[in-house]
């Protein structure tokens, strides 16, 4: 019989001088297999980390790897990394300023062998030349490096770029060219470096301003929320004599359910239970069984083992039944996380319900139901908290789940309502505008709408002593508050229908009625129009939140 020689395993290289010397002692090997013959008295020198590692009791010889005689330590860096960071720290010429995508993962790893020379003078470079020119940049790799002496000189150079009127607006533009500086750092990051681009000049250096963590005054304790309620309607049923499944939670708790009525709400679970009937399940899936004993039954059921934990497993298998759909669940995150599971195990039947549910939650704290969306990475769920979160002010709103939530997340909510407050704005501003620089006559004009030529005959009104209709019409003014009220909430269902146009109009003092004035109902007819048309305009906007940002 032939036998095959095993196959070569992957080829090392060696490095370039000067880490090629035969009179080196050891040998760093990179991630990308790369051998770097060095000087452990250098590195001794250079790192604590490998003094420190060098005084640890070291195998015997023979069972070390090694090449060219000597002992191999790997480490996790590339080749590229590694030589920059040698050459740091050896007695040779040091290499010249490289781009921020290499210098960071050098200093990181400076920072990981505690080479304080490497890391004194790659943050000289960052933060004495490369600030000026991508501050963004810079601030981004001192989130993730978790250094505020970089991030902060980052973050005061873009807030000197964009502290100016309209500087958040700007600001906001340049993070959408540059997503991929994002990555790594976190929406309560993101959220300290927007609120400081905001800042006057003057407020510019704040000492005691972070940017990495939020100050201890921040609300970091989150919310005290019930829990799901112990019981699920599932309960009311689950010890009579027909429950021929036992479902197994996470943390151990066993519930009892119906295999026909799992099978019929779940493709998911319905492949499950034709495991248990083929006995798939495995020998450690029958000794579960045998614990799984309703006091009722005197033989054993078989188990399905979920990944749920007790307080949602219940839940999950009411959504099974038909009528028994939880409708009274008020903790976000055991909310959202039950969603995902009915999503997850494919039961169609209690989505639209749940879905409902949390809409209702969620309008009640709709950004910090974002951000538990976000890290459960349900991506309905987010897009409905974030069609919520137009309807209050975003800016210097703080929530704690913004700390374990990726920038990218918050950078999407932002552009979103963003673009809705323009699209508003914009539309409204015009129909000012186009009021305020009209030629077109008076309603007491004999071409304007009540004069002669619309009036077929009938003679024109004529404007009463102290008309208020000479002066701005009721309809501007209301639509210039309209106006200010969506640079901070722009939610489209602030834009009035007819009928709530015309309670307006006559509600109060307003009442802008008089017979030399009747074509205010046909301007409140045609503004309101217009409004459905900016409403609906506004509703498809898209919130362009994806997989992306989840989880990160």
């Amino acid at each position: 019989m032939t036998v095959n020689p095993p196959l070569p395993g992957p080829r090392v290289s060696d490095a370039a001088h000067p880490f090629d010397k035969p009179s080196a002692d050891i040998i760093l090997r990179s991630s990308d297999l790369v051998d770097f013959r060095v000087y452990s008295q250098i590195l001794i020198a250079a790192s604590p980390f490998f003094e420190g590692l060098f005084l640890v009791p070291q195998p015997p010889d023979e069972e070390q790897p090694r090449n060219y005689g000597l002992p191999i330590i790997e480490v996790s860096e590339d080749s590229e990394t590694l030589d920059y960071l040698l050459r740091l720290c050896y007695p040779v010429k040091k290499p010249q300023v490289v781009a921020l995508e290499v210098i960071e993962p050098i200093l990181r790893a400076a920072m990981k062998y505690e080479m304080e020379l490497a890391d004194t003078l790659l943050t000289k470079i960052l933060v004495d030349n490369l600030a000026y020119q991508y501050p963004l940049e810079v601030w981004a790799i001192g989130c993730r490096l978790r250094r505020e002496d970089i991030a902060s000189v980052g973050g005061e150079r873009l807030a000197r770029t964009y502290a100016t009127p309209g500087g958040n607006r700007s600001f906001l533009h340049s993070l959408e060219r540059s997503i991929s500086d994002l990555e790594g750092v976190t929406a309560g990051q993101l959220f300290r470096v927007f609120h400081y681009t905001g800042c006057s000049l003057e407020g510019i250096g704040t000492p005691d301003f972070r940017f990495i963590d939020p100050p201890p005054t921040a609300n970091v304790v989150g919310y005290l929320e019930e829990d799901f309620p112990s019981t699920s309607p599932l309960h009311t049923f689950a010890d009579i004599s027909s429950v021929d499944v036992s479902c197994r939670s996470s943390d151990g708790v066993v519930f009892h359910a119906h295999q026909a009525v799992l099978g019929a709400a779940s493709s998911v679970l319905r492949t499950k239970v034709a495991q248990l009937a083929t006995g798939a399940i495995g020998e450690s899936g029958e000794l579960e069984s045998q614990r799984s004993r309703p006091s009722n039954l005197e033989s054993p059921l078989p188990v399905l083992q979920f990944e749920e934990t007790s307080q949602v497993l219940p839940h999950l298998l009411s959504c099974c039944y038909p009528g028994l759909i939880p409708s009274s669940l008020s903790n976000l995150p055991q909310l959202v996380t039950l969603i995902s599971a009915a999503a997850r195990h494919d039961i169609a039947l209690a989505r639209p319900a749940l879905l409902i549910q949390w809409s209702k939650v969620a309008s009640t704290n709709p950004l910090r139901a974002y951000f538990i969306a976000i890290q459960a990475g349900d991506t309905t769920c987010a897009k409905e908290a974030a069609r919520h979160v137009l309807r209050g002010p975003i800016t210097g709103v703080y929530m704690c789940e913004m700390e374990s939530s990726p920038a990218l997340a918050y950078q999407r909510l932002l552009s979103y309502y963003q673009s809705c407050k323009d699209l508003a704005q914009r539309d409204l501003m015009g129909k000012i505008s186009l009021h305020l620089e009209s030629t077109s006559p008076t309603p007491f004009d004999k071409t304007g709408p009540l004069g002669r030529k619309n009036l077929k005959g009938r003679r024109p009104a004529s404007p009463p002593a102290g008309n208020r209709c000479v002066e701005e019409p009721w309809i501007q003014t209301y639509t210039k508050n309209l106006w200010t009220s969506l640079e901070h909430q722009p939610d489209p269902s602030l834009l009035p229908t007819v009928e709530q146009l015309f309670i307006a109009s006559t509600s109060g003092d307003n009442r802008p009625w008089c017979r030399s004035c009747r074509d205010v109902a046909s301007a409140l007819i045609e503004r309101s129009d217009e409004f459905k048309a900016l409403r609906d305009a506004m509703e498809k906007v898209i919130f362009t939140g994806g997989e992306e940002d989840i989880k990160e």
